[in-house]
């Protein structure tokens, strides 16, 4: 280790980074504009791709407005989870992710992240999903000849949906959403690219077909004086990264070097992004 880095423990072991990311602490999280992340003037995205830079490697959060994704959009897929999430648990259970080989369905409430009871309190997190990864149909890029290839890690597969006479337009509307964002995702990584000092393409060809998952989630309201019980426990995210759109209750936290938890308040037509621990040992000079 180099005097001008430091080891920072993760959960697949030790890497090193600059000790300026580590030693910029931050109270509030950054806002940043992407109207000229595909600017035909490179100087314009550099700029853009050097604010993404700096708010990854200090802070690892921040939105993201102006990302072309159109509003109308997002309260689709706002309204169809809470009409998901609003359906009877027996017809939740019909698409139960305990019964998909590729980790895809409904996780019920106390289902994720389960742990041992501590004084007779329930495990688990206080939160409900609904997954749904890669699929040809949620791909606005994918040609009528592409075939996707089988793989050993469950990142390839069909998608539980609920029956369509259940929740009307739903799978449509999930993968109009899924389709966005995963071409938002695209751009992203090519802006990535170029605040890493690679070509713009460098990421291209792994995203071809990515084993990129869509979650819905539902965090129940918890009564004022109960015993507090944590949506999700402090994690995390271990992908590349993450494009969050929050509903209108505050409920995202992030970590800083001081130990404070910051809120990351819901702001109409932004996303929050996330910096996941696969992005930390993705990139290689070679």
């Amino acid at each position: 280790m180099s005097k001008d880095t430091y080891t920072l423990k993760t959960r697949f072991g030790e890497v090193e980074v600059s000790k300026n990311a580590i030693e910029g602490d931050f109270t509030t999280i950054p806002v940043i504009d992407l109207t000229d992340m595909k600017s035909p003037d490179l100087e314009k995205r550099k700029r853009v791709a050097s604010q993404i830079y700096d708010a990854s490697s200090k802070v690892g959060f921040f939105y993201i407005k102006n990302h072309g994704i159109a509003e109308e959009t997002i309260e689709k897929i706002h309204i169809a989870a809470h009409k998901y999430f609003a359906l009877p648990l027996e017809a939740k259970m019909e698409t139960y992710m305990g019964t998909s080989k590729n980790f895809r369905g409904y996780t019920p409430l106390l289902g994720g992240h389960q742990s041992t009871q501590v004084e007779e309190k329930p495990s688990g997190n206080l939160s409900e999903a609904f997954d749904i990864g890669y699929e040809l149909a949620g791909d606005r890029q994918a040609k009528p000849t592409d075939v996707l290839s089988t793989d050993d890690a469950g990142m390839y597969g069909s998608n539980i949906w609920p029956r369509e006479e259940l929740l009307p337009g739903f799978r449509d509307t999930f993968l109009d959403y899924y389709s966005q964002i995963l071409d938002l995702g695209r751009d992203m990584l090519r802006i990535f690219a170029l605040a890493l000092d690679l070509p713009e393409d460098h990421f291209d060809s792994v995203v071809k077909h990515p084993g990129s998952l869509s979650r819905l989630m539902f965090y129940p309201p918890q009564a004022v004086g109960m015993d507090e019980h944590e949506g999700i426990a402090p994690h995390t995210d271990y992908e590349c990264f993450t494009i969050l759109s929050q509903d209108t209750v505050p409920a995202l936290q992030v970590l800083n070097k001081s130990g404070q938890w910051i809120v990351a308040k819901p702001m109409k037509n932004h996303f929050v992004v996330n910096i996941g621990d696969f992005f930390s040992f993705w990139y290689h000079p070679s």
